[in-house]
């Protein structure tokens, strides 16, 4: 019930989400909201599994939707995000998390991964270019600083992000799910939507555990600029 019941509708652009938890209660996240000409995009994972992780996802969308609106730059966004969380995080527990701004008018996207497994952007060229961590997790170090990385989404191009759980079932079934076999799928699906390219990355990501149960939220995010 946290999660966003619909994409904002974006001129020249679309946007789809899913999570498929693996038990009752998730512990990931995906938040996406409009603001002035920016779209505001967040994919977070709290380590751990069951209601105690559950309930600091949602101290954790909390803190982000408190914060993402204000003008700090998102490096600083992200640290204050850590602070609130170092609150409330017990020693075992810590998340990750990817947090960017696009601006819809020239494509351009300002982002922070704060330790999540890397978000992949599918270039209509057939290039691809992984958006690498630029800081530790959150929740774990008081001293902890990020960077803001900063890429720009020509017409056609795709940005997807994962959640952990899906990375890890791959590596567990030792199936190929890596940045390739990724933007390999988006060209396959470069003619449909958002929604389309959501559709074929969930099925990649189910063929890959094999028949087996998912051991962990699947959690999928996919913003592309129209050609």
């Amino acid at each position: 019930s946290l999660l966003p019941e619909e994409a904002p509708a974006l001129p020249g652009w679309e946007l789809a989400g899913s999570s498929r938890l693996c038990s009752a209660v998730g512990a990931d996240y995906y938040d996406f909201s409009s603001d002035d000409g920016r779209l505001l995009l967040a994919l977070g994972d709290v380590a751990g599994k069951g209601l105690a992780a559950a309930l600091l996802m949602a101290s954790l969308r909390a803190a982000v939707r408190a914060l993402w609106r204000e003008a700090d730059p998102l490096p600083r966004v992200v640290a204050r995000v850590n602070e609130n969380l170092l609150q409330t995080v017990p020693p075992n527990r810590f998340a990750t998390l990817f947090l960017a701004r696009a601006d819809t008018a020239t494509g351009e996207v300002r982002w922070v991964n704060a330790g999540h497994a890397g978000p992949l952007v599918a270039r209509s060229d057939g290039r691809h270019e992984v958006l690498e961590a630029t800081g530790t997790i959150l929740g774990a170090f008081a001293d902890a600083s990020w960077e803001e990385g900063r890429t720009t989404l020509g017409p056609g191009d795709v940005l997807v992000l994962l959640s952990d759980g899906v990375m890890e079932a791959a590596r567990a079934a030792a199936s190929d799910l890596g940045p390739e076999r990724l933007a390999a799928v988006g060209r396959v699906s470069g003619g449909g939507s958002a929604s389309v390219l959501l559709a074929a990355l969930q099925a990649a990501a189910e063929e890959s555990l094999g028949g087996a149960r998912r051991a962990d939220d699947h959690t999928v995010v996919v913003l592309r600029r129209q050609p």
